[in-house]
């Protein structure tokens, strides 16, 4: 599940930040913002 929020991460531009990214990336998947 990590690896495919990465690959996500890298493809939308995302994937030089640090582990908030991934918040990011969970963000955009649900709809709404933490």
């Amino acid at each position: 599940v990590v690896a495919q929020l990465v690959a996500s991460l890298r493809a939308q531009g995302d994937g030089g930040l640090d582990h908030s990214a991934l918040l990011r990336a969970v963000e955009r998947l649900s709809g709404a913002q933490v």
